[in-house]
């Protein structure tokens, strides 16, 4: 007789029963050693060069939205988008037609009859690449009741973080209209979001070490970050202030030659 496997480390199956797992999309990890019903960021993610991001300060915020696609031929579209960029959505707010709860990172919602479906539910990072600024995260629905797109692909969600100055702040993500043409919009939604949390996360080399004077035998150590218009960072960890005893002064052992005549 048929036997029940749970999905290993790393894979998972969000649907009771189930004879697939899925691996989990690059950046994220499953919850669980076995089992898991989905794969979840921790909204820190490091490229195949070696440059951090932290999205977490977003990611504390939790769901997001509704966010609207842009009307084509000046008809507005009666989908609505909930977006919960690091963590699949659990709180049981969206619902498929069946009134079945699921669980995934974008919910596309109908604004007339309040049903949702899945608009993502695997979550990957993609690195800075090609004319990509920054990087983006790419969500694909696998809910089996999804429609297959006309291109032959599984919908998918996609938003492009830019890095933006402090005067951008958290920024937001705005829906565009690319595959409008191609009948494709509500198959393959982009967004583009410009954040200063989608700069890269400044490293030591961004640094200065400033050393204060010495008081009371006690010096302060301070890090001022240099500003480089070309190559913006963002500050997640900033580098503490330190005290500490003030340096020795270099002395120079002399050795006393006596000669004897």
């Amino acid at each position: 007789a048929a036997s029940c496997q749970l999905c290993p480390e790393n894979f998972f199956s969000p649907y009771h029963g189930s004879d697939m797992c899925y691996k989990c999309g690059t950046g994220t990890a499953s919850s669980l050693k076995e089992g898991s019903t989905n794969c979840t960021s921790t909204c820190r993610v490091t490229d195949n060069e070696g440059v951090s991001y932290d999205l977490s300060s977003i990611g504390a915020q939790g769901q997001m939205g509704p966010f609207m696609p842009p009307a084509v031929d000046n008809v507005p579209l009666r989908s609505e988008y909930y977006i919960s960029i690091c963590t699949p959505m659990t709180d049981g707010s969206c619902r498929d037609r069946a009134g079945r709860f699921i669980q995934p990172y974008v919910c596309h919602r109908d604004k007339l009859t309040a049903n949702g479906s899945d608009a993502g539910s695997m979550l990957e990072f993609q690195g800075k690449e090609g004319d990509l600024k920054s990087f983006r995260l790419v969500y694909r629905a696998i809910d089996r009741d999804v429609p297959i797109c006309p291109d032959g692909q599984r919908q998918s969600t996609i938003i492009e973080f830019v890095c933006g100055g402090k005067e951008v702040g958290t920024g937001a993500p705005a829906m565009q209209n690319a595959g409008a043409s191609s009948g494709l919009l509500e198959c393959h939604r982009h967004f583009t979001w410009h954040s200063i949390f989608a700069c890269r996360v400044c490293t030591e080399a961004d640094y200065e070490r400033v050393v204060g004077p010495c008081e009371a035998d006690k010096q302060t150590v301070s890090w001022q970050r240099m500003h480089d218009p070309d190559n913006p960072c963002y500050e997640a960890d900033p580098f503490p202030t330190q005290i500490q005893a003030c340096a020795s002064d270099l002395h120079i052992p002399v050795t006393l030659a006596i000669l004897f005549v």
